[in-house]
């Protein structure tokens, strides 16, 4: 998927985020589609509620 050990690693840890782009490799990496979905705040919640949301789900 043209990334390094170390990358993963970090990644793992917490160290780093993958980007989007490095995502979708690893999706096709292991034959998976990448989807992601993002909703903006329903007015009904709260303040701490975080302002979007992301699900990755494989099919």
């Amino acid at each position: 998927m043209g990334t390094t050990q170390s990358s993963v690693a970090r990644w793992e840890s917490g160290g780093s985020l993958p980007t989007i782009d490095l995502l979708d490799r690893l999706g096709r990496a292991v034959d998976l589609r990448l989807e992601l979905v993002a909703s903006h705040r329903d007015a009904t919640e709260s303040e701490d509620s975080p302002s979007c949301a992301v699900s990755f789900g494989a099919r």
